[in-house]
């Protein structure tokens, strides 16, 4: 969180009753729900329903990722930087290595 959110107590309440209900929720799932009488076991819908929803961030995560620079374009550093690490500015092509 960034420190001006911080410093907001509004948005450090809100943040602080997320975090909370999560934990609660954690605490839930993970400790009372299976010793309660007649709980139920994994089934194999639960792991699809992970595999989906994870496969769904992973795709859209990387999509995003390579539709963008994977430098910042106009930033008056990145020549520096990209001679240092032997890298051209954009799209990270390999230069030929320097002859010492």
């Amino acid at each position: 969180m960034p420190g001006i959110n911080k410093r907001t107590p509004r948005t450090l309440a809100a943040g602080a009753i997320i975090v909370l209900a999560g934990r609660v929720t954690d605490l839930y799932l993970m400790i009372i729900a299976p010793f309660a009488p007649g709980s139920s076991s994994p089934k194999l819908w639960d792991l699809g329903a992970l595999a989906l929803v994870g496969g769904a961030f992973v795709f859209l995560t990387l999509r995003a990722f390579f539709q963008r620079e994977p430098l910042p374009v106009g930033d008056r550093f990145c020549p520096k930087v990209c001679t240092y690490m032997r890298r051209s500015c954009h799209r990270n092509v390999l230069l030929q290595p320097a002859h010492v």
